[in-house]
């Protein structure tokens, strides 16, 4: 897959935060330390302003968007005529990622307090619960198929493939070092991908899967976007050093990737909008709902620090065009 900048808009002066495409010219951005949520279109006219500062998010079939909102130990849901409303609490356990389930529900990852989080004990929880809209627990995956080894030390977004497989960005010590755990929806542990010719920790940020069921990794740290097949296994850099700068988030609508580009006085942080054509046979013409979300990438913000300040300018929103061959 090749990939072509189309253009390009100014939005905000903060790293974002939070970025879900819905619609091929629509997204919802949050930026780092805002209370707010803005609908804005992929020329960055902004349309709707919702107080809600999530950590993550997903928009499900019928509409409505649903928050992890990580301050307040919650899930609240953002109705298509503009309300705001707490839907379930996770409290005494904190949120990192949430997705829509293919079964229905909802699929989040989920933490308890400890004041050490890499240092796991016999009492701690780390786990990814599939949940009804009304909180009823259909299932959840805290332990492989020997029920005592752990698969999560700090687990965080993550995605369900085409093929029902769940992706979970694992923190393993601090955020500095990570992995991908690639699991069945049925418990059991698939694949555990570590990275491919690293120049620094692999600490991956976020994952999408394509309807071909490959599998997509951010990996801010080397400046880089893996391409792997639906097994875990690596196929290619979707994005190297060359082309993107620190890519933190991903969610893939159909054709189209999201990227910002912060500038700073020393250092340029980019995410981008790509518009990605999928170049289909006649019998993959038909792609499933469950894939059709849309690509962003939040970048991983690195600055310099000039007398303990930082210098940071505005952003920039830029989108791009790619093919699939299949």
């Amino acid at each position: 897959m090749d990939v072509t900048l189309i253009n390009s808009f100014q939005y905000g002066y903060e790293t974002i935060n939070v970025l879900e495409t819905f619609r091929e010219d629509l997204c919802y951005i949050g930026e780092y330390d805002s209370e707010y949520t803005e609908k804005v279109n992929k020329n960055g006219a902004k349309e709707h302003k919702f107080r809600i500062a999530p950590t993550d998010m997903c928009v499900i079939v019928n509409g409505h968007v649903y928050f992890a909102d990580a301050r307040n130990y919650s899930i609240s849901c953002l109705s298509p005529s503009g309300s705001v409303s707490t839907v379930i609490s996770t409290d005494p356990l904190g949120l990192g990622g949430i997705c829509q389930s293919m079964d229905g529900g909802l699929l989040v990852t989920l933490m308890d307090k400890e004041s050490n989080p890499y240092k796991l004990v016999s009492h701690s929880r780390r786990l990814v619960k599939h949940i009804t809209l009304t909180d009823d627990v259909i299932h959840e995956y805290e332990y492989q198929e020997d029920g005592q080894t752990r698969l999560f030390t700090m687990p965080g977004h993550l995605t369900q493939n085409s093929n029902s497989d769940i992706c979970v960005v694992n923190e393993t010590c601090g955020s500095c070092i990570g992995e991908l755990v690639i699991m069945s929806s049925s418990d059991h542990l698939k694949s555990v991908y570590h990275g491919q010719d690293l120049t620094k920790n692999f600490a991956p940020s976020d994952v999408v899967c394509d309807f071909l069921c490959n599998i997509l990794v951010t990996d801010p740290l080397n400046d880089q976007i893996h391409l792997l097949s639906s097994e875990g296994e690596f196929l290619k850099f979707l994005l190297t050093e060359n082309e993107v700068y620190g890519p933190y988030s991903l969610s893939l609508y159909k054709s189209t990737l999201w990227k910002k580009k912060t500038k700073e006085r020393e250092a340029q942080l980019e995410k981008e909008l790509l518009e990605l054509e999928q170049n289909r046979t006649d019998n993959n013409a038909n792609e499933p709902s469950h894939a059709k979300r849309a690509l962003k990438v939040k970048s991983y913000q690195k600055f310099k620090t000039f007398n303990r300040k930082k210098q940071i300018v505005n952003g920039e929103m830029e989108n791009y065009e790619a093919n699939f061959t299949i």
